[in-house]
Formats: C-alpha cells, structure tokens, sequence
C-alpha cells in the first residue's frame, strides 16, 4: 500500500473552482470543493477565492496537510482551441495566479504542477473539452466523470434536472476540479516511479 495523497485541484478562471481529493491506491474520494464564480459588489472574487482556499487548508490540516497542488493551463488542444477574447486569458490567468498563490502560501512544501487542458483529460481516459448532448446541459458528463471515478463526500447530482444553468455550471466547474486533482495525482505518481 501507498501512501496516500492530499490533492488540491484548480479549475482556472472566474466560473473556476477549487477541489480537495484524496488520492491513494487508485482510488479518490473527493473530500470538498468550492465553486469561484462570477463578481459581485457584496463579496468580491478575490474574497471568495480567499475564503474557499482558508477552508480547503483547514480541512486538508485535518487531513494530514497538502501534498500536491495542480492546476489547469491552457494548451494541448484542449480549452486553449476556443477562440477566447483576450481580457478572458488575461482573467483566466488571474485568477489562476492568485488561487495559487494563495494555496502556495498555506502549503509551502506541496509539490506544485500544471497539467494542460488536453493532458488531464487524457490522463483519466476522458473526452477532451466539454460537450453537448440532447437533454444535457453542456459539460454535465464532467459530473458523472467525476461521480464515476471517485467518491464524493456529501454526493452530487446525478443529473441536471431541477437545476438552473448557473448552479449545473458551478458542479460542472467543482467536478473538474476534482477531475484536475485525480489526474494530476496520477500523473505525478508515474513521474516519482
């Protein structure tokens, strides 16, 4: 038996999300996560940010500490083929540095590594991007991916139905944070072999 891992995974930008998974064994069990979406006056991003971050180090303390920290960039033939408006890379990599930035300085021994939007989903054996099917709210299959490879404590929906479309992105967002954390956990097992 391994030793398992503690793994914060970063979905970039402002409809991003932060996962916390534990990985040992080939197997994951998701122990939170925490959507960042969206600005608003009453509670800024950065402040959401923040706060979601100080929750995921208090648990991942509970847990033994942080082991590894990965993080979504763009690249591979992944996300970074969308034709995205400049001030949307310039937000997505804001956002991306400060999130790590912020998990850097709670956990200053966590290994530190980026996987490409085309890697991580190529590491768990997943399509690459996000798609569209009759009666699916587009990236809905990243939620049964991530209810399908690990274990989810508190549990997610199954399926969209009932939800509005900003509440159906923010699990889509968590789950692939989570699905950045697993795959990155993967990864960096078969680089330290």
């Amino acid at each position: 038996m391994t030793r398992s891992l503690l793994v914060a995974g970063i979905d970039p930008g402002r409809s991003g999300a932060i996962a916390l998974v534990r990985w040992g064994d080939g197997v994951s069990i998701v122990l939170d996560s925490w959507a960042i979406d969206g600005d608003s006056k009453s509670w800024p991003w950065f402040e959401r940010a923040k706060a979601a971050t100080e929750e995921l180090f208090a648990l991942a303390k509970r847990n033994g500490g942080l082991d590894l920290i990965v993080a979504e960039v763009p690249g591979g033939g992944g996300a970074s083929r969308k034709d995205f408006r400049p001030d949307t890379w310039l937000s997505m990599g804001r956002c991306l540095g400060l999130v790590e930035a912020l998990l850097r300085a709670g956990a200053p021994s966590a290994v530190a590594m980026d996987v490409t939007s085309a890697e991580w989903p190529k590491a768990l054996r997943v399509p690459v991007g996000k798609r569209s099917e009759w009666g699916e709210v587009k990236g809905w299959h990243r939620v049964i991916e991530a209810n399908t490879l690990s274990d989810i404590e508190g549990g997610w929906p199954r399926t969209p139905n009932g939800l509005k479309q900003a509440e159906a992105d923010r699990y889509i967002a968590k789950a692939e944070a989570a699905l950045i954390a697993i795959a990155g956990a993967i990864l960096h097992e078969q680089e330290t072999k």
